[in-house]
């Protein structure tokens, strides 16, 4: 093969819509290419009379670049925002062990140097990326950034004068996308033992449930419209009442009451979140209504009266992929970010539907509404206070505070209403900011609905080449690019009714033998029994390795002068071991604990991995703390576990005998 044909073969490993792009780009007539001899001997470019790399060292310019990072350890990201000839590229991936992504957004010189220079070697790096746009760009770096991990942005001096607009705004974003990464750690942080635990309790049910696997493809070509609860909700649901017969309706939980005031009963209704919002649904009929849920949805969804169950198993869920590791069946392509929204708007997909369109998607406080009216949480605004009073700072009015406690308080029994009415106010108002509206001016929002901007504008990148058209139906809400927005009535009036029965569809395609879980439901109760018996056997070294923490933090908190350093040693030395041991022989063979401590087990880990520790005071006393928050959590939240999965493992009749099953 050519370098070209090299280069791109690469790329197209994890970023085809780019190599299609860039195979078929047609050179701009303006585009001029030139190479000159750099006083080092070394080749040099010019490209519309601008040099592209320093005129007397290439390779020095690249060496200085790169001594500038900020951090360069496994864990770091560089964006390298232009690829020129590669110099500063092939710097980095021979001098770096972090990720790269190279944002290079002239596709006339992606196409000119991938033609000349040959980056088959480096691109072949699993670590190494290529974007040509910020939808790219924010995608790869949710790939790869870990926790609290350095992000570097980094550039020869031409790009300054070639890319200033691209340059400037990622230097105005740059903290912006790294608060969005890292808030999706803290969201982990914050509910993985809540959902492996909503999981586990779901598992009898899940074994009666079908994956909405089964529906794949059952609605090919066949319209859908995504409902969600946003404001703008109010202005199409009489128009969707009027062509309800010409489309399938996938709502999430809290667009139910609207729905069902105008006559409307959805054929599937989402749900994805961990604490108990059934109160959405309080006193509406749903026994014809379908299910779709995350598998870690709260227990008492699944509970109900639905006509039928679908799991939608997503990839990024430490439950799922561990129950199908055990049932052995994959799920690459079940996506979800996150956004009850989204996982709707991806079972639509998955079914085969087109075109998908959404209303309620406003990810914005249109015209100072929080929801649609109907909803259960309709009294919440965001006004804008007088300039007077506050400086005109934006606040959440609660307007009805007996009627949103009604629906929003069994969401978390354990807090007093002024903490959940606190907890709500503070949810909307968490980095209040603003997106570009559809009229075209910037409209409020908050930084979770602009995380979720990007996530849908993603998804209708990577989706572009499959021929679905993605409409969007919320009017004044905030632009999605990738969607179309449309007037939702018109759009509808020039479809026809379906001529299928949705009904008779779903109870075809749900007729399957096959079931995974069903299947393997042995295996799975196999594998909870080899957990409890693993969690036993590491509950006194746990304990022990507490003890040793406690103690070097005791010593460590002395007088330099009454340093016991044989103990010291001695403490640290167990903590090591027991840092080795448990990483080796219990979270690596039990995928699900890990959700169990997914933040103190990250720290820990961050702590012992740290390559430039060097066991002085201050690594010393960090090893002590993680330890100490570690083997606490873990005598906690693991020892609860395993009285939950005991408990369930107590309930199933015919448990086969422990220890057959192999991890």
């Amino acid at each position: 093969m050519s370098i070209f044909e090299n280069n791109i073969l690469q790329i197209r490993k994890y970023n085809p819509n780019l190599a299609d792009k860039i195979v078929n780009h047609v050179f701009d007539d303006s585009a001029t290419f030139e190479f000159v001899e750099a006083e080092s001997g070394d080749t040099n470019l010019l490209y519309k009379g601008v040099l592209i790399h320093d005129n007397n060292d290439p390779q020095k310019e690249a060496m200085n670049i790169f001594n500038q990072l900020k951090d360069s350890s496994e864990s770091s990201v560089t964006i390298l925002i232009g690829l020129g000839l590669g110099y500063l590229f092939k710097r980095l991936t021979l001098s770096s062990k972090g990720s790269i992504i190279i944002y290079e957004p002239n596709l006339d010189f992606l196409r000119f140097t991938l033609e000349v220079v040959d980056f088959s070697q480096e691109f072949s790096n699993e670590k190494v990326f290529v974007a040509n746009s910020k939808t790219e760009l924010i995608k790869f770096l949710d790939g790869v950034y870990s926790y609290q991990a350095i992000l570097n942005l980094a550039g020869l001096g031409s790009c300054h004068t070639l890319y200033s607009e691209f340059v400037k705004d990622l230097q105005q974003e740059t903290e912006k996308i790294k608060n969005h990464l890292e808030s999706n750690y803290l969201c982990l942080f914050e509910k993985s033992y809540e959902w492996v635990r909503e999981g586990v309790k779901n598992l009898p049910i899940l074994k009666q449930s079908n994956d909405i696997n089964v529906l794949r493809n059952a609605f090919k070509d066949i319209p859908a419209v995504v409902v969600s609860s946003g404001p703008s909700l109010d202005e199409t649901v009489q128009a969707l009442a009027k062509y309800k017969d010409y489309v399938i309706i996938i709502a999430v939980g809290n667009s139910y009451k609207t729905l069902a005031k105008y006559g409307i009963k959805p054929d599937f209704i989402n749900f994805i979140e961990v604490y108990d919002n059934t109160n959405q649904l309080k006193d509406l009929d749903i026994s014809d209504i379908n299910l779709i849920a995350q598998p870690i949805a709260n227990n008492n969804v699944f509970k109900l009266n639905w006509k039928n169950k679908f799991a939608f198993y997503s990839n990024n869920d430490i439950f799922a992929k561990w129950l199908s590791k055990i049932a052995d069946f994959s799920i690459d392509d079940y996506e979800n970010k996150g956004n009850v929204s989204y996982c709707a708007m991806y079972s639509a997909y998955m079914m085969g539907c087109n075109p998908i369109i959404n209303l309620g998607l406003d990810l914005a406080f249109t015209d100072g509404k929080c929801y649609s009216a109907s909803s259960p949480y309709s009294g919440l605004k965001l006004l804008k206070g007088k300039e007077e009073k506050n400086g005109g700072k934006y606040y959440v009015k609660i307007e009805d505070k007996e009627k949103f406690l009604k629906h929003y308080k069994s969401d978390d029994s354990v807090l007093s209403e002024e903490a959940l009415l606190t907890r709500k106010r503070q949810e909307l108002m968490n980095g209040l900011t603003f997106v570009k509206g559809q009229n075209g001016d910037l409209i409020p929002s908050n930084v979770n609905y602009e995380s979720f901007i990007k996530f849908f504008e993603q998804f209708a990148y990577d989706k572009s080449n499959a021929g679905i058209k993605f409409y969007n139906a919320s009017p004044r809400g905030a632009v999605i690019n990738g969607f179309e927005n449309i007037n939702l009535e018109e759009k509808l009036a020039s479809m026809c009714k379906l001529s299928m029965n949705v009904s008779a569809q779903v109870a075809k395609s749900s007729s399957v033998e096959s079931n995974p879980i069903r299947d393997s439901y042995d295996e799975i109760k196999c594998n909870i029994g080899l957990m409890i018996e693993d969690i036993e056997a590491f509950e006194p070294l746990a304990k022990n390795a507490l003890e040793c923490a406690q103690g070097l933090l005791d010593d460590l908190a002395q007088d330099m002068r009454e340093f016991n350093i044989d103990r010291i040693r001695e403490n640290a030395s167990v903590l090591i071991e027991s840092y080795v041991k448990f990483h080796e022989e219990l979270f690596d063979n039990n995928l699900l604990l890990t959700g169990c401590v997914f933040k103190d087990l990250t720290e820990f880990t961050k702590i012992f991995e740290n390559d430039s520790a060097n066991t002085g005071m201050d690594d010393l006393l960090a090893m002590g703390t993680a330890s100490k928050s570690f083997y606490t959590a873990f005598l906690y939240k693991v020892v609860e576990f395993k009285d939950l999965l005991k408990a369930l493992y107590a309930e199933e009749k015919n448990t086969p005998k422990l220890g057959v099953y192999s991890k």
